[in-house]
């Protein structure tokens, strides 16, 4: 069993000499505060025990995937398409990978061994929610999965110091509305389908296993893919609780990894008030909010403790059998919480929770 992470972090810093950093050329200025601000991020994730972290994803996920590519216009409607797309040819690599990959050995250093990373990368369909209503989806979703493919490959790499081992295409958007473009027999099912495979089989053939990020399972489309090796969702996804699942992955050859940590920092607050107080609950939350804005609240007090993270990945286990559930984590990133200081803690409860359910099974053989 390991963990790994989501990928985004909350910034903390000059956010604005960051983006230009990640738009600049390496040795520039901005392109070192870029770095530098990448690898602490990427060091802090190995300290806290993660086995396979994702690089530190501090900029928008939307916005790092279509700035690479040429043939996209912003419009007041959505993003338009000018011209056929494809990716800039300096654009290929992942500025944050190219960060990690300039300071491995520093990385190396910490880790006291070869740094397992992991990349992610914005899906097909979410990426092309952002895009006016007038372009054929259909055709747009055929045209971003030749372009992330690409994308996708030139950022899979293996050297003796670092290997990327598992890229996430991140489609948080699928599900979380009935789209009749998916129905069975569509041809945007069947474009979509051809463009995931495009992406994941890219991945698959330069050594990655490869993973999808959900929000909901409610679609259950992804099942059709024969690349993909890790399907993930939110904590209290259907897919962790439904025993029909485990058959799906023995047919299918896959593997779950598990979400055993909320991110949803609201949904901590109101946990937490839940438990002591009843009322006005909504009211209550919006005076912590400014209570942990003004430092008179430590954010880290409304974090799931181990204990609780420790019997969710146990639950897990016993449904769907240790062979099946190979990884855990947080259900998704954190750039939304109060502090770096409490999304780097709950990544520790996270990497000690899996540590404990590793010593439990040991002590079990």
């Amino acid at each position: 069993m390991e963990s790994y992470d989501v990928g985004s972090l909350p910034f903390s810093g000059n956010f604005e000499k960051f983006v230009e950093g990640a738009k600049s050329r390496p040795g520039s200025d901005s392109w070192l505060y870029f770095e530098q601000e990448v690898v602490k991020g990427l060091l802090m994730k190995i300290r806290a025990g993660i086995d396979v972290p994702n690089f530190p994803q501090f900029r928008d996920m939307m916005n790092m995937f279509l700035e690479p590519l040429v043939g996209v216009r912003k419009s007041k409607g959505g993003y338009v398409v000018v011209e056929p797309i494809r990716v800039k040819s300096d654009k290929l690599i992942i500025p944050e990978v190219e960060a990690i990959k300039r300071r491995v050995s520093e990385l190396y250093e910490e880790a006291k061994g070869p740094i397992r990373l992991k990349i992610c990368i914005t899906g097909p369909y979410t990426l092309s929610s952002v895009f006016s209503p007038e372009v054929d989806r259909t055709w747009l979703i055929e045209q971003l999965g030749h372009a992330l493919a690409k994308i996708a490959e030139e950022n899979v790499f293996r050297s003796e110091k670092i290997f990327v081992e598992i890229v996430s295409m991140d489609e948080p958007v699928l599900g979380l509305v009935d789209d009749p473009l998916l129905d069975y027999g569509s041809r945007t099912r069947e474009a979509l389908l051809n463009a995931w495979e495009r992406v994941l089989s890219a991945c698959k053939s330069k050594g990655a296993k490869t993973c999808i990020h959900l929000h909901s399972t409610s679609n259950k489309i992804f099942w059709e893919l024969t690349s993909l090796d890790i399907v993930e969702s939110h904590v209290d996804d259907p897919i962790y609780s439904s025993p029909s699942v485990r058959s799906m992955l023995e047919e299918k050859d896959m593997f779950l990894k598990v979400s055993i940590a909320r991110t949803d920092f609201d949904a901590l607050i109101r946990r937490h008030l839940m438990r002591s107080k009843k009322g006005a609950i909504e009211e209550e939350m919006g005076e912590i909010w400014k209570d942990i804005q003004k430092s008179k609240i430590d954010p880290i007090r409304f974090l799931e403790d181990v204990d609780l993270l420790f019997k969710r990945l146990m639950k897990a286990i016993d449904l769907f059998g240790f062979d099946r559930v190979k990884f855990a984590g947080p259900e998704c990133g954190l750039r939304s919480f109060p502090s770096y200081e409490c999304a780097i803690e709950c990544l520790k409860r996270t990497a000690e929770a899996v540590s404990r359910v590793n010593e439990f099974l040991k002590g079990m053989e």
